[in-house]
Formats: C-alpha cells, sequence, structure tokens
C-alpha cells in the first residue's frame, strides 16, 4: 500500500518488483499530455478538443491503473515450480 509520507515519484513508474513498467509510463505521458490538451482547448474554446482530451484522460489514468489492479489480484508465488504430469499420470 502507498503511504504518503514515504511516496516518491518512482512508484508511479514501477511495478512491485521495482522494474520500470512501460505501461504505467504511457499512461503517465498520456495523461500529462492530454490535461495540456485539455488546457487549451478550453482557452481556444475548442469543443472537439475538450471532449477528445477528457477521453484520453481517462485512457492515460486506466493504464496507469491497470498495471496496478493486475499486480494486486495475481496471486502470490512460493517460488516453488509446477512440474508437467508425467506419462503414468492421468491428466485431469
Amino acid at each position: 500500500m502507498l503511504d504518503i509520507k514515504k511516496f516518491n515519484i518512482q512508484e508511479i513508474f514501477n511495478d512491485n518488483s521495482g522494474k520500470t513498467s512501460s505501461t504505467s509510463t504511457s499512461g503517465f505521458i498520456t495523461v500529462v499530455l492530454s490535461v495540456i490538451c485539455f488546457a487549451y482547448s478550453c482557452f481556444t474554446k475548442y469543443e472537439v478538443g475538450i471532449t477528445n482530451s477528457v477521453v484520453m484522460v481517462g485512457i492515460g489514468s486506466a493504464l496507469l491503473g491497470v498495471n496496478k489492479w493486475r499486480e494486486s489480484s495475481l496471486p502470490v508465488s512460493d517460488g516453488a515450480k509446477c512440474d508437467p504430469p508425467t506419462s503414468e499420470e492421468p491428466i485431469q
């Protein structure tokens, strides 16, 4: 769980194993660019740009969230390998 007192910016881009997640990185970039486009569209009163940027913020937020959701829903492995059944064992 994220603790606001111990939060650092790298937690946005990394998964639970500490590797940089391309899904989270692209989601963050999508959200930042969409917010810039939203502000520009509001300034110029371009209604289609406002709608499109709101949709893109939603897509970027989904990209940021899906990686965290997927990691929290995966079962924790104890590191044991699962051997395939031999020919003597019936497959069920």
